[in-house]
């Protein structure tokens, strides 16, 4: 997938001027903020679904957020809206053709004003703690940009800087007040205390898309500039960094994927080391880290000209109404579920120009207050408004790091998950990654005394398969992450990967068909060759499985994810999905299970990798004590669901 390269496979080092959210904290590490930031209801003129953002049920429009963003569904959830209706857009262009062509209703995005839009004049808060520059989780890189910011901002500097970049750039530049008490970032740092200069010739690379005026954009001349540039500039100064801006598109930090919040390529390569300017929201928690915020955010509604849908966004029920959001935004179908909006149709724009036509057509700065400096200069430089930070808002943020410049030098060991397996893990209404694999990865790496944490990436970072083999994901190859948490130790993956001890007995494989079984498939058979089989990519009920089990079969097809996989069932190009679950919504599970496994469901590692070595020890004093079994216990309580693990050897 093309969205997955830039940070992730070090193009460059960060991604400056993104929305700090719970659901991307799940993906990304952040800086401490430097921009105010707030979300807003978009609509085609006139507002023709009549959406009211006021309301809580959002379930009769169809909304539309950006790709990557925080305004998605996680965001609703936490503002306690019911929303149905979700699209998601690629890009602007994308989502506003969304709106302008009818194919979403309300457009939720972080942005306050989009020509050939009507920006509702309500806003609501996605993220959690303004923009800031976003990071690969575990990057020290917020080790020394922290400290300098916070410099910078107690020497006034910040907001000069943005009331100079306002007016030296002709636009508003949400700087963070002072008189708004944001909330603390929820994530301590992953590093140990002990610090150690980073190499000196370290060029960080943060990565803009120069399409955010005025925070990064090309003036007339052709040169890159604007405030996130300018910030970017001031405190890589102050703590002494060689620091670059480097041109990417945002999907190369931020992406979504079946209302998930992902990491992008470049981010997780890593092309670069961190995206600025994105604001801290609940669901992006689970994919990236965060700098302490620098701006301040709010996110509106946007309808077509005059509302023609009549949207009221005051209203609690969204579902008549259809959405577009742009593709990674925070004001995604997450947002509408924590701002308590019923909504079932959204749409995901590619762009912005995709979000309008959708909607036309009916479809060490903080400190010393050098920070506030800053902002004033940019104000006046950029001819913009910059909501930075104000001073009461400056000195009322607890920083996340000590005031020194050094960066960590700890490892710290990622572990992918999907966020799609419930209760194993799973990205719950309001944006929060969790599970029983994300608590299990915890304790075991506690009592190895190693620092951990869980990101979301796509399953296939971690495999895949083709022509009939299993074959190891580019992320875990690339060392986007350390480990795959939740696979089958197989004989066919036993070449493609190594696996730790196995956690939970195997056997868990099923075939399922359409209800009726309408093709008359019999597991108990031996001779499969007349009927067509469908798996999933990189599944361990595969063709290898197939012939350990005996069977002889011809036909099998590879679906990208379950739906797809479903769908061939339902409309008959398949007859049989053979997956490694109990149960499948909508399909027939027949009673006949089988096992493709050898030792059962473990973490699986690139091969030659050292996690086993610390790993499987800590595990297995975590088995014999005790402590496993009542872990278990606890688990099947938290999550709803009977979890059974194996007793100590």
């Amino acid at each position: 997938m093309r969205h997955l390269a830039g940070l992730m496979s070090g193009w460059f080092d960060a991604c400056p001027g993104y929305v700090i959210s719970v659901d991307r904290k799940t993906a990304f590490d952040f800086t401490d903020p430097y921009l105010y930031t707030d979300a807003s209801f978009t609509v085609a003129p006139g507002n023709p679904s009549g959406f009211n953002p006021d309301i809580s049920d959002f379930s009769q429009f169809t909304f539309a957020h950006l790709t990557g963003a925080v305004t998605n569904e996680k965001c609703l959830d936490r503002l306690n809206k019911k929303a149905k209706n979700f699209v998601v857009a690629a890009n602007l262009p994308d989502a506003r053709a969304m709106l302008l062509n009818g194919t979403a209703d309300v457009l939720f995005s972080p942005r306050h004003k989009i020509d050939g839009l009507e920006i509702l004049p309500q806003r609501v808060h996605c993220d959690a703690g303004g923009s800031a520059v976003m990071l690969k989780r575990g990057s020290a890189l917020a080790q020394w940009w922290n400290p300098a910011f916070q410099t910078l901002k107690q020497s006034g500097e910040y907001q000069t800087l943005c009331q100079i970049s306002s007016i030296k750039y002709n636009g508003t530049v949400d700087c963070l007040p002072a008189t708004t008490n944001l909330p603390e970032s929820s994530r301590g740092s992953l590093t140990s205390e002990k610090a150690n200069d980073l190499p000196s010739d370290k060029v960080w690379l943060f990565a803009v898309d120069g399409r955010k005026r005025p925070y990064s954009f090309f003036d007339d001349k052709g040169e890159l500039v604007g405030f996130d540039v300018d910030l970017i500039t001031r405190v890589c100064a102050l703590s002494q960094r060689q620091c670059e801006i480097v041109l990417a598109e945002f999907t190369e930090c931020i992406f979504s994927e079946r209302e998930i919040t992902f990491a992008g390529r470049g981010l997780m390569a890593p092309w670069f080391d961190a995206c600025p300017g994105y604001a801290i929201s609940l669901d992006r928690e689970g994919a990236f880290d965060f700098t302490d915020p620098y701006l301040y955010t709010d996110s509106s509604f946007t309808v077509a000209p005059s509302n023609p849908s009549g949207f009221d966004p005051t209203t609690s029920d969204f579902s008549q109404f259809n959405f577009v959001h742009l593709t990674g935004a925070l004001t995604n179908e997450k947002c509408l579920n924590r701002l308590n909006k019923t909504a079932k149709s959204i749409l995901v724009a590619a762009n912005l120009p995709d979000a309008k036509a959708a909607l036309l057509n009916g479809t060490m700065l903080r400190l010393t207050g050098e920070y506030q400096a800053l902002c004033l200069s940019s104000q006046i430089k950029y001819n913009a408004t910059i909501p930075c930070l104000l001073t009461s808002q400056v000195h009322s943020l607890k920083p996340k790091s000590s005031l020194n410049f050094e960066a960590v030098d700890t490892k710290v060991w990622l572990f992918s998950v999907s966020g799609s397996r419930k209760p194993f893990n799973y990205v719950d209404e309001q944006g929060q990654l969790t599970g029983f694999d994300v608590d299990f990865v915890q304790k075991v790496c506690q009592l190895a005394g190693q620092s951990c944490t869980s990101v979301l990436t796509p399953f296939t970072e971690c495999t895949f398969t083709n022509r009939n083999i299993v074959y190891a994901g580019r992320g875990l190859m690339n060392g986007w992450v350390d480990a795959c948490t939740g696979y089958a130790d197989t004989l066919d993956r036993d070449s493609a990967f190594d696996f730790t001890d196995a956690y939970f007995p195997g056997g868990d494989a099923h075939f399922f068909v359409a209800p009726g079984n309408p093709s008359g498939f019999d597991p108990s058979l031996q001779d499969y060759t007349s009927f067509t089989f469908v798996q999933l990519t990189g599944a361990p009920t595969n063709a290898k499985c197939l012939g350990r089990l005996g069977k002889k079969f011809d036909k099998i097809l590879i679906a990208a994810n379950l739906p797809e996989a479903k769908g061939l069932l339902l409309s008959g190009q398949a007859d049989v999905l053979f997956a490694p679950r109990s149960n499948i919504d909508d399909l027939q599970t027949l009673p006949e299970g089988a096992r493709c496994d050898r030792t059962g469901t473990a973490v699986m590692v690139k091969k030659g990798s050292t996690l086993p070595t610390w790993w499987n020890p800590a595990f297995r004093l975590f088995q014999q004590t005790g402590q496993f079994q009542q872990f278990c216990e606890a688990s099947s309580l938290k999550y709803n669901y009977t979890i059974t693990c194996p007793t100590p050897p």
